[in-house]
């Protein structure tokens, strides 16, 4: 197995961090950091721990070769199943949300996609819908699993699906693609186009050593396509919801990069170009402020807001949510804990303290890698999906603590892992089982199968 392959993974969270953290000191907050080399110093033990955890998952498994993928791939009646009512949460979510934030016919639908940045405030005036008592958003929460299946499963089966199952994934992205088009947000968009382009790239990964074809050669042209138009979707949606009254232009560093973009892409796209740097990495600063904050345990809830909420809400309880470094720091700063970002490493060390997130972030190493091994040898869907996930909060790692703030999000993250660690201690339970059986009957019972196997199969 090649070396790239196995560190793929890897190299996507290094070259995230070193990207994002880049572009915070060429945008308009770095002058004001203080402690810069303490940042550093955190994020780049980080790093390192990660990376030392992912490689002693790999010790001993360097030879290991995946078992060959059929084309098209054989499809789980259980799997097929999954992503039938994966379609089905998706348009679900779509329609009840796109109600719930006040579009009530087509017509107010394509003028809040014409006009993201009036939608995008609008939106806050409504209210977060996901936390909602009606029954169908709760058991929308509790379902959350289905919302990560969608595109991995797309991705990994596409061959095997019939035209049906194809139209039906298309139609589902598109309601939610919709949605999130209505609402001004590029959230939803970008973690979709994390996930596809993550899961196409690891399903061929896996299956490089099969030959290539035009069809397979055009869809990657797709593929590209698609992402680049994304991309100035993203753009041009900045572009029309900022404008130079914004905070973000209130600095020489952010009118001297939208002199510089200008000419190449015109003073429109400069101003969302110059927007999209500044959002992609002002989290931290909110790193950097958090650090000199004292340490308040939020007893292992603090990073799953998702889930923090239904304590006060079902349980009478405080929500530690509001003892968070973010939440500490909205305080005695004016830094929003919601309004902008501090990225994920605040969250985590409300639990964790940032020496704790240091060493915790050897263990994510190593059971990433785990879960990529087992993708890369069998092609298992439920790996696949694990890896799209992780794909998407190590993107939004220098943003926010992006998997865990919505509760449908934080519950099928903590679905998929259950299950997934379930399927796990099975198959070695049952592999372990298989050993001493053949160990302990090798004169007999095998024998006897070996004699009789042939004129079993016809």
């Amino acid at each position: 197995m090649r070396l790239s392959t196995r560190l793929a993974p890897l190299i996507f969270l290094v070259a995230i961090v070193t990207i994002t953290y880049a572009l915070f000191w060429v945008g308009p907050y770095a002058p004001a950091v203080t402690n810069g080399g303490l940042m550093t110093t955190f994020l780049v033990g980080v790093l390192v721990v990660f990376a030392v955890g992912y490689s002693l998952a790999w010790v001993g498994s360097t030879k290991l070769e995946p078992v060959r993928s059929l084309h098209p791939p054989v499809f789980p009646r259980g799997d097929r199943r999954l992503l039938k009512w994966s379609y089905v949460w998706y348009i679900a979510f779509a329609v009840i949300s796109i109600t719930a934030y006040g579009v009530h016919s087509p017509g107010e639908l394509i003028q809040a996609i014409l006009h993201p940045r009036a939608s995008y405030y609008a939106k806050f005036g409504q209210g977060q819908v996901s936390g909602g008592l009606t029954i169908v958003f709760q058991v929308l929460n509790l379902c959350g699993a289905l919302y990560f299946i969608l595109i991995p499963f797309a991705a990994l089966y596409w061959r095997a699906m019939g035209r049906a199952m194809r139209i039906g994934a298309v139609i589902s992205v598109a309601a939610y693609v919709v949605f999130f088009l209505s609402t001004g947000t590029q959230q939803g968009l970008a973690n979709m186009a994390i996930a596809f382009a993550v899961s196409v790239f690891a399903v061929r990964l896996r299956n490089r050593g099969s030959k290539a074809s035009v069809r397979r050669i055009l869809a990657t042209i797709v593929v590209v396509g698609i992402l680049g138009l994304l991309g100035l979707t993203i753009v041009a949606s900045f572009a029309a919801r900022t404008d130079t009254t914004s905070t973000l232009f209130q600095s020489s560093a952010s009118a001297q990069m939208v002199k510089n973009f200008t000419p190449f892409v015109g003073p429109y796209f400069a101003r969302g170009a110059t927007v999209l740097i500044a959002y992609v990495s002002h989290g931290y600063f909110g790193l950097a402020s958090s650090m000199k904050l004292p340490f308040v345990w939020t007893g292992g809830m603090g990073a799953f807001r998702g889930l923090s909420s239904y304590l006060p809400q079902y349980l009478g309880l405080v929500d530690p949510y509001y003892s968070t470094y973010p939440v500490r720091l909205q305080e005695v700063s004016s830094w929003s804990a919601t309004g902008v970002w501090s990225t994920i490493y605040p969250w985590l060390a409300s639990d964790l303290s940032f020496p704790g997130v240091v060493l915790a972030s050897g263990v994510l190493g190593f059971a990433v890698a785990r879960v990529w091994r087992t993708f890369l040898i069998s092609g298992s869907s439920l790996a696949l999906v694990l890896i799209s996930i992780f794909a998407v909060g190590a993107a939004y790692s220098e943003a926010n603590n992006q998997l865990f703030n919505e509760r449908y999000s934080a519950i099928g993250v903590l679905t998929i892992l259950i299950v997934y660690a379930l399927s796990r201690v099975g198959a070695s339970s049952s592999h372990s089982f298989q050993k001493s059986v053949a160990g302990g009957t090798s004169s007999g019972l095998i024998a006897s199968n070996r004699s009789v196997g042939p004129r079993q199969v016809r």
